[in-house]
């Protein structure tokens, strides 16, 4: 009797164990996936953050560029411009392919590329 009675009170006491060892396993999980969670969140948000800010370095460095070089070509533009309203005027019946062709010559321009377009004959 006395060794069931002990046998009773030692499987009771492994029973306890295993259910506060998996307790505190599962505390452990718990805790390990919110720090992972919180971490895991953390690092996303920041590398959002460092995309959108090279992306907006990257826009803002392209409109700088692209602003810069028409402004460059701005006179120029402006000068063929004139050139082009001049030879309009002067034989209303050119084409404007061959037009572009003449001023491309004229100004000596190879690597600018630009359009006429004519609007209105008047």
């Amino acid at each position: 009797m006395w060794e069931s009675d002990i046998d009773l009170k030692l499987k009771n006491k492994i029973y306890l164990f295993h259910i506060l060892f998996a307790a505190v396993l599962l505390i452990f999980a718990f805790f390990t996936y919110q720090s992972y969670k919180i971490q895991y969140d953390s690092d996303t948000q920041k590398y959002i953050e460092e995309k959108a800010d090279f992306y907006k370095r990257q826009l803002l460095t392209s409109y700088y560029e692209a602003f810069y070089k028409f402004d460059k070509h701005k006179k120029l533009f402006k000068e063929i411009h004139a050139a082009a309203l001049k030879k309009l005027q002067s034989n209303p019946s050119i084409n404007l392919a061959s037009l572009v062709k003449k001023l491309k010559e004229e100004f000596a321009i190879e690597k600018v590329n630009f359009h006429i377009y004519l609007i209105n004959k008047n």
